[in-house]
Order: structure tokens, then C-alpha cells, then sequence
């Protein structure tokens, strides 16, 4: 019963804290990671592990007092989520270079342990902003970090220190790619959720389709190849005046699609059929994320298509691209 009333108080906190996957996601890799300082530094405080040496001991307890604060401010909603995760890393990581600094040049002991066991640490809050989709700091803590071990590795000179910078630079360079992509397909997955709710909200708004109306609608949108048996189960399930609510709806947008790409062929006569459709769609403001789902493309075509365009109108890199289709459009409307 105690277990379950705990996890009640978590998600309630969690759920009143948050508005969506991303923020939520956010927050328990936040909350987790103060569990582990506020459970692995105190050990070091009271010399269970690391070195027993004051100066080391401080910044503990700098790191533990700075995190505790950061908490309360973040609790008391004097600051969000993002900023403090931001200040928390820059601080944790701050410290983890002073202690490498100070063993490196001023602290004794074993330092040929403690200098990686450091390294770890800073390795750790790179996976724990990697977690937490933070698109700047993996980067930012990487580059810290190693540079730091670097200084420290070069001035004492020591093989395992050499062998454990192999390690060290391959696995958090690693980190800091797989958070790249894993971060790419959380917004595209995040994208794909949203479209879908926006769809179902359109539709069923204004053409007061059911749950099942709605999901026949978007395997039919969804299919790149789709065939008489999607078509003929959206229309079963569909009264007569939905159905001819949609069949007109795309006569009307069919024409208006026609209209628009042949004012465009007869515009730009040396454009592809591809340049022209992005060409369309950037003069009706989509952005590249956009563009790339409507064309079922990747961005990295969409971008070459866009540069084909460019060249072919001879735009500087300053001039803006739908500013100089619009005039192209506007010159040839005048003559």
C-alpha cells in the first residue's frame, strides 16, 4: 500500500509538472539523477570512497548544496526544468574538471584511479543529457571533459592514462552521436503523433467522422501505394453525405492543386516536376519539416532539391528563396 501511494505522489508531481512525453521524459531523467547525487556524494563526503583530501571533500559538498538548491528553486517554481538541468550540468561538470586539475597538479594519491573514476562522472552527465534530449550540453561536457583529461594526461605522462583516453574519447563520442539520432527520431515520432491528432481533430470536426472512420482515413493518407481495398474501406464505412462531402472536397482542392502547378510549369519552364511541387510549398510558407512529410521525403532531398532551385534562379547565399519565386512570379504576371 505504501509503495502505491508513493508511486501515486510521483506521477501526480510528474503530471502536474509536465505537459507532454518530452518534458515528462525530461523531468524523471532529472529526478533520477538527483537520486544519484544526493546518494553517491555523500559517500565521497564521508570517505567511502575517492580521496580523503579536504579540498576534494568541498567540492562534494559544493556539487551536493548546489544541487539542493537547484531543486527547491525548481519545486517552488522560481525556475523550469530546462534552465536547472542546464545550470546543474555546467556546475556538475565544473567541478569534475577542478577535482581532475587538482589531482593532476596539487593532490596526492592514487591519482592514476581517481583522474578516470572522474572521467567517468563526466561521462555519465553526458548520457544523462543524451537521456534527457538536450541538444548542446552532451557536446559541451564532451569537449570539457576530454580537453581536461588531456591537460591532465599529458602533464603526468602516464601509459594507462594514454590507454584510458582511447576509451574515454571513442565511448563519448559515441554517446554524443547516438543521442543525435535518437533525439531525431523522438521529434519525428513526436511529429507523426501530432499530425496524427491534428488530423483526427480536422476531421472529425468537420466532417464528424467516428474513431474507426478516422483511422481508415489515415492509412489511406499514410499508404504511399494505395490500393482499391484501402479506398473501398474508407468509403464503406462513410454515409452518403460524407462521402460526397469528401469527393467534393478533393474535385475542389484537385483543381486548385492543378491550377497552382500550372502557373508554376508556365513560370518556371526549366523547373522538374519535384522542384516545382517544393517550389509550391515553400510559397505557401511550409517549413523543411513540413515539406519533407508532405513529399514523403527525407530533409537531406528536400535540401538538394531546394539548392537546385537556388542555381537555377542564380541566388546568392543571402537572397531568400521564396522571396525571389514570389518576384519571379510577379515579373511574369506583369508581362
Amino acid at each position: 500500500m505504501k509503495e502505491l501511494k508513493l508511486k501515486e505522489i510521483i506521477n501526480g508531481f510528474i503530471d502536474s509538472r509536465t505537459n507532454n512525453m518530452e518534458e515528462r521524459h525530461r523531468l524523471i531523467v532529472f529526478m533520477m539523477t538527483m537520486f544519484v547525487v544526493f546518494l553517491g556524494f555523500p559517500c565521497h563526503i564521508f570517505g567511502l570512497v575517492g580521496t580523503p583530501s579536504t579540498i576534494m571533500r568541498l567540492l562534494s559538498a559544493i556539487s551536493i548544496f548546489s544541487s539542493a538548491t537547484l531543486v527547491i528553486l525548481y519545486v517552488k517554481r522560481k525556475i523550469e526544468l530546462v534552465p536547472v538541468f542546464t545550470i546543474f550540468g555546467i556546475i556538475g561538470q565544473g567541478v569534475q574538471t577542478l577535482k581532475i586539475l587538482l589531482l593532476t597538479f596539487y593532490v596526492g594519491g592514487d591519482r592514476f584511479y581517481l583522474i578516470p573514476l572522474n572521467h567517468t562522472i563526466s561521462m555519465v552527465y553526458t548520457m544523462l543529457f543524451v537521456m534527457a534530449y538536450s541538444k548542446i550540453m552532451p557536446t559541451i561536457i564532451t569537449g570539457v571533459s576530454l580537453t581536461t583529461y588531456i591537460i591532465s594526461m599529458t602533464y603526468l605522462y602516464e601509459e594507462k592514462l594514454f590507454a584510458f583516453f582511447v576509451v574515454f574519447f571513442f565511448v563519448q563520442f559515441f554517446i554524443c552521436f547516438a543521442g543525435f539520432f535518437t533525439r531525431q527520431s523522438f521529434y519525428s515520432l513526436q511529429q507523426q503523433n501530432q499530425n496524427y491528432h491534428i488530423s483526427e481533430e480536422r476531421l472529425n470536426s468537420l466532417l464528424r467522422l467516428k474513431r474507426d472512420q478516422i483511422e481508415a482515413y489515415l492509412n489511406l493518407c499514410q499508404n504511399d501505394h494505395a490500393s482499391d481495398k484501402d479506398i473501398d474501406r474508407l468509403f464503406a464505412i462513410l454515409d452518403d453525405r460524407s462521402q460526397r462531402n469528401i469527393a467534393n472536397a478533393v474535385k475542389k482542392k484537385m483543381a486548385e492543386l492543378k491550377a497552382e502547378k500550372s502557373s508554376l510549369v508556365e513560370t518556371f519552364t526549366d523547373f522538374t516536376p519535384t522542384e516545382i511541387e517544393v517550389s509550391r510549398l515553400i510559397l505557401l510558407d511550409k517549413k523543411l519539416k513540413e515539406i519533407c512529410i508532405t513529399m514523403g521525403k527525407s530533409e537531406t532531398n528536400i535540401n538538394s532539391v531546394r539548392s537546385h532551385i537556388r542555381k537555377k534562379l542564380g541566388l546568392s547565399a543571402n537572397e531568400v528563396l521564396k522571396d525571389a519565386l514570389e518576384s519571379r512570379i510577379k515579373t511574369k504576371n506583369v508581362f
